[in-house]
Order: structure tokens, then C-alpha cells, then sequence
């Protein structure tokens, strides 16, 4: 039984995708299961970090971005963010570490593990709006359930959009 060229071709192009997702790089904005901002002083300690991770642990930089007060670069898991703060009034003293979440309605979502967290016993505080250009995409969960990060509740990367002011931190000299 002979297979037909068309069929090997599609079969081993589909193979070889899966293999350099799965291996390599995803380049798809999905599966999003949100991601981890780990925080940094500067620029420097930014570049710095960010080859380290490339150069020793293969986990270069995907790109960088702007976003309110914060400047973070994703890395190709998708999931590692380095990120720096600028030194404002704007940051209302929240920690700077994050754990971030996918979930269809942050608001609501943040609201309710604010519910949970007092009922536990812990203080809690909802920040919305913190980044105007977002809007309600984004929302931050602060208590002393956690120490030293803030619980971020946001949207799918496709329902996101494009970050703002797009580049690689490895151009920024």
C-alpha cells in the first residue's frame, strides 16, 4: 500500500511543528496559563539577568515591553517575566513580584479571592486601574497572605492585545 506524496508531506510537516513547539519555541500566543514577574533594580540588572537566563539556562529573551511603570521582558516559556519598576508615587508601595493568572473576568475574579482571603483571616486589598491603558484587564490582589508579591488577575494574552511599545532589551544599549 502506497501513501500518497500529500499525505507524507502533510504528516511530516505537522511533525516537525509539534517537535520545535514542544522542543524549541512556541510561538503561539497559547496555551496561556499566565506567568511569574520576578523583579529587578535597573536596566542593567535587567540585561544582566536576562542573559543569564539565555546564555546558561536557554531561556532567552522573547521581547521586551512597556507598560505604565513597569518595563517587563518575557522570556520564550512564556511564562518568566523580568521586571522593573519605575521609582514613582504611582506604585502605591505594592510589592513588586507578582504571580499572574488567565481568568475571563478579573475584576470579578479578584473580588472573589479577596472574599476568601478575609474569610481566612487575612487583610486583602483590590487594585484596579492601575495601569489607565489596560483598564479592568488587569487586577492586582495585595495581602498578607503573600509575602513580598501581589496575586494578578488578567485576560487571555489574545484578549490583551499587542503590548505597548514593543522591543528587545537586547537593542537597548
Amino acid at each position: 500500500m502506497r501513501i500518497p506524496l500529500w499525505i507524507f508531506l502533510v504528516v511530516l510537516v505537522w511533525a516537525t511543528t509539534t517537535t520545535v513547539f514542544l522542543l524549541y519555541r512556541n510561538p503561539l500566543p497559547f496555551p496561556d496559563h499566565g506567568h511569574r514577574a520576578f523583579a529587578v533594580p535597573s536596566e542593567k540588572a535587567s540585561k544582566v539577568v536576562v542573559t543569564i537566563l539565555d546564555e546558561l539556562a536557554g531561556l532567552p529573551e522573547r521581547f521586551t515591553f512597556d507598560a505604565g511603570s513597569t518595563h517587563q521582558t518575557l522570556l520564550w516559556d512564556n511564562t518568566t517575566v523580568i521586571i522593573r519598576h519605575d521609582r514613582n508615587p504611582d506604585n502605591k508601595g505594592l510589592p513588586q513580584n507578582g504571580l499572574s493568572v488567565v481568568v475571563d473576568d478579573p475584576k470579578t475574579s479578584a473580588l472573589v479571592a479577596a472574599s476568601m482571603l478575609k474569610r481566612a483571616g487575612f487583610t486583602s486589598i483590590v487594585h484596579d486601574n492601575l495601569m489607565p491603558e489596560v483598564g479592568n484587564k488587569v487586577v492586582l490582589v495585595e495581602s498578607d497572605a503573600f509575602e513580598g508579591w501581589v496575586l494578578v488577575f488578567r485576560l487571555h494574552v489574545l484578549a490583551m492585545g499587542e503590548p505597548p511599545n514593543k522591543r528587545m532589551l537586547a537593542g537597548d544599549e
